[in-house]
């Protein structure tokens, strides 16, 4: 039967034995079906692998292309393998199934999801872009949120806040008088003896006036010049001059209390005015610490902000869509993969599910004969082995019997030459003893 180029085409992805194949031509379409699918799964590879390559390397097309191309060569290589590794018997009746099926589904799963990935980022590019805007604001905020707590701004700014109440209230207290009950008692004093001044002034003005009138009087009356001389006008100047004492001593007195109110408040104001200082002093060194610090948290938080908006890599991307709280995109994100997943799986599961087969069943019966044929071939090598064995064996055998009977004539030999020699020496041993006895 005639099969078209593309047919054979599929076939050798396939990797079938088109040797057998082509006395099957019920299996034509089978097998090329299988080889399609190795073939989707490997463009789907490539496609997948160029846009994570690209990501990473985006001005590097010729590595990315390399690398999509050996991406694209191992899915193919793996699939090709799984595939073209699952032997089925026709002699048995029920094949194995799950044996094959799991570790395959283990690593489509794997392989899957590795292509997913890149794809995933080509689907989700907006959503995965503002989500990573989102998590930069919200990443942003909480590095300020622990910087300020780092820093501790919040309490000594607040504590700054309490100084300046306190000085507001030191203020206040200026303003509204000292409250000391010293202070108070030493103006009620001063009042109650400033109050009787008056009386005084006005019985020492009056004691004036009645002496200057009488005075005049006299000057009038007598022309008298010299007014001791006057036992009335004498009277009248002592009462005006006891006047005018009990009228100073009065003032001296009033100014003796308010002498000590104005010395209680003095120091009662230095004391305020010295804690305020005090107080103004703390707060202008925490304002400009915290001043400091605030412009250190502004400067990190802003180069933490750099930094995370810096980050738009593969990594980043990834992380954000596997962590994006979108039910929508993580629904469509899991269906891809159950997409690439069945694609990578199909070809292995056609294969096992689909009844045995003319190709099978050849196969088979090929693998028979090449088992009876290289079963055939060591019964004749062994058969060889162990006949070389026994002719070794046997030459070996003769050989030893030849060996052992030329020993034996050479020691027979030397055994009797040795006797030969012996007896001489006894006989000439005898002779000479013979003589000598003679």
């Amino acid at each position: 039967m005639k099969y078209s180029k593309l047919q054979y085409f599929l076939w050798l992805i396939s990797g079938s034995e088109i040797s057998v194949l082509e006395k099957c031509p019920n299996e034509y379409n089978r097998h090329a079906n299988i080889g399609l699918m190795i073939f989707v799964t490997s463009l789907f590879a490539a496609f997948t692998s160029f846009v994570a390559g690209y990501t990473f390397a985006p001005g590097n097309l010729i590595g990315v292309s390399l690398f999509s191309l050996s991406w694209a060569l191992l899915i193919f290589s793996i699939d090709r393998s799984m595939v073209n590794s699952i032997k089925r018997n026709p002699n048995v009746t029920e094949q194995p199934f799950w044996q094959y099926f799991v570790p395959r589904l283990i690593l489509a799963f794997i392989l899957a999801f590795f292509m997913s990935i890149p794809l995933d980022h080509i689907v989700f590019h907006e959503k995965i872009a503002r989500q990573m805007i989102e998590n930069n604001n919200n990443a942003w905020l909480r590095q300020q949120e622990d910087l300020n707590k780092g820093f501790d701004i919040a309490r000594r700014d607040s504590n700054v806040v309490s100084l300046k109440k306190g000085v507001d209230l030191l203020n206040e207290k200026l303003v509204s008088g000292c409250p000391l009950p010293n202070y108070k008692q030493a103006v009620s004093e001063y009042n109650n003896c400033n109050s009787k001044i008056k009386p005084l002034e006005i019985i020492y003005s009056n004691k004036v006036s009645v002496s200057n009138d009488y005075y005049s009087k006299l000057q009038q009356d007598q022309g008298n010049l010299n007014p001791k001389t006057d036992s009335k006008w004498e009277r009248l100047y002592e009462d005006t001059k006891n006047a005018q004492r009990a009228l100073g001593k009065q003032r001296a007195e009033c100014v003796g209390y308010n002498l000590k109110a104005e010395k209680i408040y003095s120091t009662w104001q230095a004391e305020l005015n010295a804690e305020i200082t005090k107080k103004d002093s703390i707060i202008t060194r925490e304002e400009s610490l915290l001043t400091i610090d605030r412009d250190s948290v502004a400067k990190k938080s802003n180069n933490f902000k750099s930094d995370i908006d810096g980050m738009k890599g593969f990594d980043t991307q990834f992380t954000t869509l596997f962590l994006m709280p979108n039910w929508g995109v993580q629904i469509l994100k899991w269906l891809i993969f159950l997409a690439l997943l069945v694609i990578e799986i199909l070809p292995t599961y056609l294969k096992l599910k689909t009844p045995m087969g003319q190709y099978d069943r050849k196969m088979q019966e090929r693998e028979d004969l090449t088992a009876f044929e290289i079963e055939k071939n060591l019964d004749a090598e062994r058969e060889i082995r162990e006949k070389t064995e026994n002719h070794r064996a046997t030459v070996e055998t003769q050989l030893n019997i030849k060996i052992y009977d030329k020993i034996s004539e050479i020691e027979l030999k030397l055994a009797e030459e040795t006797l030969a020699e012996w007896e001489k020496k006894a006989r000439k041993q005898r002779d000479t003893n013979l003589d000598s006895a003679n």
